[in-house]
């Protein structure tokens, strides 16, 4: 199963004692927590970014993938 979902970044915070990084994503009224490895991609994250998800589930667990597409403002 995948679902590919259009959202928007309304906050990004470090988990104690951890080496992850965390995106609160508003899709539709709803608000998903994503916490995954630090890496060059989501490092590139900002505040009020809209974004791409991708979720599946793989051995029944969910996975969660955030492809950026900045901040795009209205025309």
């Amino acid at each position: 199963m995948n679902n590919r979902m259009f959202g928007r970044v309304i906050e990004i915070f470090f988990p104690e004692d951890s080496d992850k990084i965390g995106l609160k994503v508003k899709i539709d009224d709803k608000i998903i927590t994503i916490i995954e490895e630090q890496n060059e991609e989501n490092a590139n994250i900002y505040k009020d970014d809209f974004v791409f998800v991708n979720k599946y589930k793989v051995d029944d667990k969910e996975i969660f993938e955030i492809e950026s597409l900045g901040d795009v403002e209205d025309e």
